[in-house]
């Protein structure tokens, strides 16, 4: 999961468009219409080859044939719109159809407009432009929303957010969900030592911390003062556990740098590890047995992990 929710643009700079069409033709002319618009283009001629695009590269729009080999048009649009890296991809449905019955299943999809065939280039490019334009106002707002303005990590708006699309993600193909829930020991101590201007800088080196020695697929959040969460998919209690003692130890071994007041030293922290299922079946009762397990490792002489009972 990445730890950015700004526009995913090329290393170009444009947005991403990709075009998705089983017919050459089709797919040569809708990439014509768009080449002198400031996009990079990139095209699939089925479902699974797009899914499969998107996932490597996520877009920032997509325009999608409805008639496609193997997984039609339907399907492509809801499974980008459960993905984790395309849930907020704008997708515009291309049909030769254009019935009452397409549109609203195309929206139960997830499809946010259509094109009817024969397509028109000028139309295209003003819904084109209109889709990229909102997609960069939401991601700057969403950015903006889900940020801890302390760290700089994801907050607990946003871990609710993705709580959610990874339960469904996780129920819908079988997979397990881990859930790490942290926190600073002895840090109200802290705090009450040396100031909270020292306990906030603290804050911040303990988030670029756990940043680095968590997994690409990892996201953190600062969950609430000196708590913290990582979520990590398709991860089950052995994984789990693995990643917060990881954790555990990268924390106790690092020498948290001094200034000012402030010392240089050691801190630690207290770890619970809860795994969907086997733990809870909705986000509520992850947190809450990762909590308990948390508590459960302060009880036991802190800086340790435990996974929920």
């Amino acid at each position: 999961m990445e730890q950015q929710a700004q526009s995913r643009v090329s290393a170009s700079g444009r947005p991403r468009v990709l075009v998705v069409e089983d017919s050459p033709l089709q797919r040569r002319v809708i990439a014509r219409y768009l080449t002198d618009q400031d996009l990079d283009v990139f095209t699939a001629a089925d479902g699974v080859e797009a899914l499969e695009k998107a996932r490597q590269a996520p877009p920032d729009l997509v325009l999608l044939d409805l008639v496609l080999p193997g997984l039609d048009g339907f399907e492509v649009c809801r499974l980008l719109k459960e993905g984790a890296s395309t849930a907020g991809t704008p997708i515009v449905i291309i049909t030769s159809r254009s019935s009452r019955e397409e549109r609203i299943r195309g929206l139960e999809c997830g499809a946010d407009d259509f094109l009817v065939k024969p397509v028109d280039r000028k139309e295209l490019l003003i819904r084109t432009k209109s889709l990229l334009r909102r997609k960069q106002l939401m991601d700057t707002l969403l950015n903006e929303a889900s940020r801890d303005p302390l760290t700089g990590l994801y907050n607990r708006r946003r871990l609710a957010m993705e709580m959610q699309r990874e339960l469904a993600r996780a129920k819908r193909y079988n997979l397990q969900l881990a859930v790490i829930l942290l926190d600073v020991d002895d840090f109200k101590r802290y705090n009450d030592t040396y100031g909270h201007p020292a306990g906030d800088e603290v804050l911040k080196e303990l988030a670029g911390l756990l940043t680095v020695h968590t997994r690409e697929a990892d996201t953190v959040y600062r969950y609430g003062g000196e708590e913290f969460i990582v979520l990590m998919p398709q991860t089950g209690p052995e994984g789990g556990m693995a990643g917060a003692e990881n954790i555990r130890r990268q924390v106790a071994g690092h020498l948290f740098g001094g200034g000012g007041d402030r010392p240089a030293g050691h801190l630690t922290v207290s770890l619970g590890v809860a795994v969907f299922p086997e733990h809870g079946e909705n986000a509520d009762e992850l947190l809450c047995a990762a909590d308990r397990a948390m508590y459960r490792a302060k009880r036991e002489g802190k800086n340790r992990a435990l996974a929920a009972d």
